[in-house]
């Protein structure tokens, strides 16, 4: 026989339980005798975080026998039915020192205890008269401000070089989370649906509660009983694991005696980032008639959802807003054909409380003109969250551009000739033919009051430029207004040149079109 043996008691139930493979031990006392013939063997390994599926009860008959009855159901988390701290009953025959060893999840000396603790320290060196100690601790002072706290900066740099960018990295704390709305329960509920998507699954502090009207909370142990204490601590103890939430049947369902449900989550991430609590596909079935089960869904994610990205692109400019539901802050990073182009070094801009407005013109040297091109914005959160948005695009020239009868490009918009605008050579006295000018806005916005003038600085005295509206009637115009052109549109205008029997000839035979314009509102 043994000599040594242990029984595990739920101190809030007052019950007592032994464990076996997969089996959960009813105890009716924690008499010696019962902790001899039913505890847990010295040396025993018995996994705690695996799903039991069966039941042993034992009862003490008034004759001094027992009679041990056993059962098989649905997997259930022991958990349920000896709390998350059980105290430990042991049996022993020896004067040894009993020492119970179990294995957790990591932990650190802060886990253990309090902020701040005792340090006694002992040597039987005589010379030894100095005591150093090194702590290595996840500490920063920060942790120490109470509140918000407000950051403020100062530089003698420039304005166009001077870089305020500030990043801070914390602990999500523990949340308890719920949806405002709560489902009316028309019919029987048959079972609720969840999904536990954490990144370790094993060891996943995922818990849940029900309520009828957001205020008071249940879990289920053999029926629905109320957890008064809505703290981390509690609900993590108390709050039913995804495993015992979805498997929970309609008939145990029956024992919810209310007519609304709704589903509170508690997500907790590990401090050392090895696990991120995340749930989604949450929904209550309902048994009806004449349909099949109405689910309604809904995701919780621990303090952040992915970041929102409304892009515009057009002509050569991006527009937009980016913007994030929980009002966590975000930045953005935009490559051109792969490669890095704003900011030009390559990393995120500077997090900005959301929304974000995204306003930035490429430069056509930038892009492969008559070519295919490709843009992308990555986008991400205050946590990492990344998301991405592209597109393909015909690289073009950006602004009011001037063309020819036949869409050719005489210049780029940065004023590069592509080609000349020849009236070839001029008599004196002679009125040129007229040529017929398109200007097109490939700015990506609308313009107005758009005008065109003639810059012929140093030309020759008695040679003249004149613009018209159409071909025939040319007034001797030295401006000309285009009023309004939307995004893509095009009009065009007429030029022609006018010399004298007086014109005196130059070396300067060249003279500049411009055009101007206002950004439409």
């Amino acid at each position: 026989m043994p000599n040594k043996k242990i029984i595990l008691k739920n101190d809030d139930l007052n019950k007592f339980y032994s464990l076996s493979d997969n089996t959960l031990i009813h105890l009716p006392d924690a008499t010696n005798e019962n902790i001899i013939l039913h505890g847990i063997e010295q040396g025993k390994d018995i996994q705690l975080n695996v799903p039991f599926n069966k039941h042993r009860y034992i009862i003490n008959n008034q004759d001094g026998s027992q009679t041990i009855t056993e059962e098989e159901t649905n997997p259930y988390s022991v958990y349920d039915y000896i709390s998350e701290f059980p105290t430990v009953l042991v049996y022993t025959e020896t004067m040894d020192n009993i020492i119970i060893s179990t294995t957790t999840e990591s932990f650190d000396i802060y886990d253990e205890f309090d902020s701040e603790v005792e340090v006694l320290y002992y040597t039987d060196r005589e010379d030894d008269i100095s005591i150093e100690m090194t702590v290595e601790a996840n500490w920063s002072p920060i942790d120490e401000l109470d509140g918000d706290l407000e950051v403020a900066t100062w530089t003698d740099e420039e304005d166009d070089t001077a870089k305020r960018t500030i990043e801070l990295s914390t602990v999500p704390k523990p949340q308890f989370v719920y949806r405002s709305t709560i489902v009316n329960v028309y019919n029987d509920i048959s079972r609720i649906i969840a999904s536990d998507i954490s990144t370790d699954t094993n060891n996943s502090t995922v818990r849940f509660l029900l309520t009828n009207d957001n205020v008071h909370w249940y879990t289920y142990i053999n029926d629905f009983v109320p957890v008064v204490n809505i703290e981390p601590e509690s609900i993590l103890q108390y709050g039913l694991t995804t495993d015992k939430l979805t498997s929970l049947t309609k008939v145990e369902f029956e024992k919810w005696k209310f007519d609304k449900v709704n589903i509170g989550v508690f997500l907790s991430d590990d401090i050392r980032d090895n696990n991120i609590s995340k749930v989604s596909n949450i929904g209550v079935a309902q048994d009806y008639p004449v349909s099949t089960p109405v689910i309604s869904d809904a995701s919780f994610y621990i303090l952040n959802t992915t970041a929102q990205i409304n892009i515009d692109f057009s002509g050569l400019t991006l527009t937009g807003t980016l913007d994030d539901a929980d009002l966590t802050r975000v930045q953005y990073r935009v490559k051109l054909n792969g490669e890095a182009y704003y900011p030009d070094n390559g990393e995120f801009t500077a997090l900005s409380s959301p929304p974000l407005n995204i306003d930035l013109t490429l430069k056509s040297e930038d892009i492969k003109i008559g070519d295919w091109n490709t843009i992308e914005v990555e986008f991400q959160d205050y946590f990492g969250t990344t998301d991405s948005w592209s597109a393909q695009f015909i690289g073009k020239y950006a602004g009011l551009m001037f063309m020819d009868e036949n869409g050719d490009y005489y210049s780029t918009d940065v004023g590069q000739v592509i080609k000349y605008l020849d009236f070839g050579e001029i008599l004196t006295g002679q009125i040129t033919p007229s040529y017929e000018i398109k200007v097109k806005n490939e700015f990506g916005f609308d313009v107005k009051d758009t005008k065109i003038s003639v810059d012929k600085t140093g030309f020759a005295d008695g040679l003249d430029i004149e613009l018209a509206n159409g071909s025939r009637l040319f007034e001797g115009n030295k401006e000309l207004l285009l009023g309004d052109l939307a995004n893509e549109a095009e009009t065009s205008f007429f030029i022609r040149m006018v010399s004298t029997v007086n014109t005196v000839p130059n070396n300067n035979s060249q003279f500049n079109i411009v055009v101007t314009a206002t950004k439409a509102t």
